[in-house]
């Protein structure tokens, strides 16, 4: 499945699907190395987690920095916090991902032309 990054219409959905699949691989390569440090605070955090979950189809690049970094960092950065703490997109995109891979019995590197909406529904299903 290719991705068309479209600024304006790519969800938070992709993009926290490939950032859990790159940690995923990481992690096939390097152990626990592989997580993106800044989501380890919220990698079991269920409210964060369901927080992001319900906002995967939020579009707009613009979107991003707070759903995928976390408020601190969007408001830094002059974009809108949306309640969630530092990492939270990387967490969740890691829960899902290990979901999915969970369910499929794949690795990370089967997994990386996967549907990203395959891929959530797996997860989440």
């Amino acid at each position: 499945c290719t991705v068309v990054w479209d600024p304006a219409t790519v969800t938070v959905g992709e993009h926290i699907v490939s950032e859990g699949l790159a940690d995923a691989f990481a992690r096939q390569l390097y152990g626990d190395l592989g997580y993106t440090r800044i989501g380890l605070a919220a990698l079991h955090d269920d409210a964060v987690f369901a927080e992001v979950v319900a906002n995967l189809g939020v579009t707009g690049m613009q979107n991003f920095t707070a759903w995928v970094h976390g408020d601190a960092i969007a408001a830094r950065y002059g974009a809108t916090p949306v309640g969630v703490p530092t990492g939270a997109g990387y967490a969740a995109g890691n829960r899902l991902v290990d979901a999915y891979l969970a369910a499929t019995g794949k690795t990370a590197a089967e997994a990386l032309l996967a549907d990203r909406d395959e891929i959530i529904r797996a997860a989440l299903g």
